[in-house]
């Protein structure tokens, strides 16, 4: 947890706002639970949209899911197609 929280990455890719291995681990915990299906993520679009570009890929990656962004707000991924 300490390491997910230090104020720097050390390669330079560190923004303000939630860690990217934050984000993955608050996704899959809610997956692993069964929350109801989610449909959107607010990433927000500061520090050269980091945290978003790096959330698509995740969810690309481990999950198969789709995301598009939102047309009236772009720091928001809208999920485009669910599967379980």
């Amino acid at each position: 947890m300490d390491k997910i929280f230090e104020g720097h990455s050390g390669d330079g890719t560190h923004i303000r706002g939630v860690p990217l291995a934050f984000a993955r681990l608050l996704f899959c915990y809610h997956k692993k639970n069964n929350e109801p299906k989610i449909t959107s993520i607010i990433t927000g679009y500061h520090g050269n949209n980091t945290l978003k570009n790096g959330m698509i890929s995740f969810l690309k990656d481990e999950f198969r899911l789709e995301f598009i962004e939102d047309k009236f707000n772009s720091g928001m991924i809208v999920l485009s197609e669910y599967s379980h």
